[in-house]
């Protein structure tokens, strides 16, 4: 698997599912992030709006997340 912005970013929460878990959401809207266009999703790409909601759950965790996870 290609390492894309959303798996770089989700490492510290131990994966998409961590990630998922942490801010609430469906664990296959974050899955669907690693997906290419053509099949739904948004080529490994967190959407914007998701963004802020990352960082703060980051920081309730505890966990760092490098800067050069969240270059696409």
């Amino acid at each position: 698997m290609l390492s894309t912005q959303a798996i770089k970013v989700a490492k510290p929460f131990g994966g998409l599912t961590g990630l998922a878990k942490a801010i609430g959401k469906n664990p296959s809207t974050v899955h669907r992030w690693s997906y290419p266009k053509d099949r739904g999703g948004t080529d490994g790409r967190i959407p914007t709006v998701n963004v802020p909601e990352i960082i703060a759950a980051a920081d309730l965790l505890g966990y760092i997340i490098p800067a050069e996870a969240w270059i696409p």
